[in-house]
């Protein structure tokens, strides 16, 4: 019974550290793209979804990853700026190598951002602002680490 309770005040608290690091930011990589220039054409989406998934490259070569905990997030959304989401996408879990992979995070998020309707971008005109969200659950694990040493 004993071991029983200490389980469970263990879990509780470690649920509690990860929430904490979870509100304090701990692993997010955040990073917007405005588009300013009117008409936005194709090419200008997949030039913007090239350097889109090479941020995500570069950041993600940069993640800690401790005890081989490399799993991370990833969601983009475009909206005129102070106005509502025009197009949004998550790309759920993935590691490192499914984002490299053929067909992978990396793939998939250049086609999102390619295959958006460069009508419905530019049909009131102004600016498109394109935000992305990384989240590096490695790095909340390190975080925790380091709290515990």
């Amino acid at each position: 019974m004993l071991k029983w309770i200490t389980g469970a005040w263990r879990h509780r608290r470690l649920k509690q550290e990860v929430e904490q690091n979870l509100r304090a930011g701990v692993g997010l990589h955040r990073r917007e793209w405005l588009l300013t220039a009117c008409p936005i054409s194709r090419a200008t989406l997949r030039t913007l979804g090239e350097e889109i998934a090479a941020w995500c490259a570069e950041t993600i070569a940069q993640t800690r990853r401790p005890y081989g905990i490399d799993h991370l997030a990833a969601a983009i959304a475009c909206a005129r700026p102070g106005d509502a989401p025009l197009a949004s996408a998550s790309f759920g879990l993935f590691q490192p190598t499914d984002f490299y992979r053929e067909g992978g995070t990396r793939d998939s998020i250049f086609h999102f951002v390619q295959c958006l309707d460069p009508g419905a971008l530019n049909a009131e005109g102004g600016q498109v602002r394109f935000a992305v969200a990384l989240f590096s659950w490695g790095e909340v694990a390190r975080a925790m680490f380091e709290k515990e040493a």
